[in-house]
């Protein structure tokens, strides 16, 4: 249903990643931390609440298989528990195959095999005496675990073989949150957690190199608590709220605010709230005179 009662239009901004005035990626061409400065500023009247929404967006599903999040695999062996060793992947697109291959040149101690009946992917070592576990060694978890089939903080125990307990998972980048970080959006949001202002968020359903273009259909709109808004900051998340870097490949945005008449509308926070509301109103013998009413009834039934 449209809400809009205002005869202000709605102003629509379309943006282009490239077109940024500046940014705050940490190095070129990621285009996913960007400022844009509009021409005029956005005013709301006092009178009015200003409203939000993401219309739509556009981009190229350019997302690594191996990317700077789950480049790293440590593993320690059983004979020298005080020696971390660390391998990192080349970034890069891979399938299953050639993910394992690579994983085999890399780590000559180890072997990598995986089930294409059952998408696990067991890990051996190629003297099958020696034992050794996985472990993450800084607690962000920036490892390849998870893309394995791994839990993220790797194996509780020493083995000579390990065998993921979950399906391994190539798909990388399966969401990506549209935030605008300057604006205050009027949301819920999970407590103990990082307030990220989400405008937007985006299954990915398209294969590495295809376009997908996001509509929102639902017309849902977001209440905005700042008055004046001169510029916009879109940084673009994944599911894990990590930066997403688009290998330099230009996203387009069409984000456009509305104007409505304030409303000032009392709900009953509670049932207590409502029946004492009403107690208020007939006075303290309603609850008997409603005992009698349905007494009453009963008894004409």
């Amino acid at each position: 249903m449209e809400i809009l009662d205002t005869q202000i239009p709605p102003v629509n901004i379309f943006l282009r990643s490239s077109l940024y005035t500046t940014t705050n990626s940490n190095s070129d061409g990621i285009k996913n931390n960007l400022v844009f400065e509009i021409n005029e500023s956005i005013q709301c009247d006092p009178l009015l609440d200003m409203l939000i929404s993401c219309n739509s967006f556009q981009f190229i599903n350019s997302f690594y298989t191996i990317n700077e999040y789950n480049c790293y695999f440590y593993y320690i062996k059983a004979s020298n528990i005080q020696d971390i060793i660390t391998v990192i992947i080349p970034l890069g697109n891979y399938n299953i195959k050639t993910l394992v291959t690579q994983l085999n040149n890399l780590i000559p101690y180890l072997q990598f095999t995986y089930n294409a009946s059952t998408s696990k992917i067991t890990i051996t070592s190629k003297d099958t005496v020696s034992s050794f576990k996985l472990v993450d060694i800084n607690g962000k978890y920036l490892n390849i675990y998870e893309t394995l089939g791994f839990d993220d903080w790797g194996t509780s125990i020493y083995d000579t073989s390990h065998t993921s307990p979950y399906l391994y998972n190539l798909i990388t980048v399966q969401v990506l949150h549209i935030c605008v970080t300057n604006l205050n959006l009027e949301n819920v949001f999970v407590r103990n957690t990082q307030r990220h202002n989400i405008l937007a968020s985006i299954h990915i359903d398209s294969m590495f190199g295809n376009t997908q273009t996001y509509f929102n259909t639902s017309g849902y709109k977001y209440k905005i608590s700042d008055p004046t808004t001169t510029f916009l900051n879109i940084v673009i998340l994944d599911q894990d709220f990590n930066v997403v870097n688009f290998q330099n490949i230009d996203w387009f945005i069409n984000i456009a605010f509305y104007f409505v008449t304030k409303k000032d509308v009392k709900l009953s926070t509670t049932l207590e709230d409502h029946q004492n509301s009403l107690t208020e109103e007939l006075g303290p013998d309603s609850y008997i005179i409603e005992s009698e009413l349905h007494q009453a009834l009963n008894e004409l039934l």
